[in-house]
């Protein structure tokens, strides 16, 4: 199953190789960070997070 990890950029408490591994550990993981946002960038950021998760989810479709 697709699986999409989303971390701010400037994210304290989930590092950028977490995020990593955790992609590494799903089938079919992509990990992608929001610039300017910390650790709840579905928060601070929401309309780019939503962008993401519509491109991810438009992507998946063509597969």
């Amino acid at each position: 199953m697709p699986t999409l990890v989303v971390r701010g950029a400037g994210d304290t408490i989930a590092s950028e190789a977490w995020t990593r591994r955790i992609t590494q550990l799903t089938a079919d993981g992509r990990a992608i960070e929001v610039p300017d946002a910390a650790h709840a960038a579905h928060y601070s950021k929401p309309e780019a997070v939503a962008k993401l998760i519509e491109a991810f989810a438009a992507a998946g479709e063509n597969r």
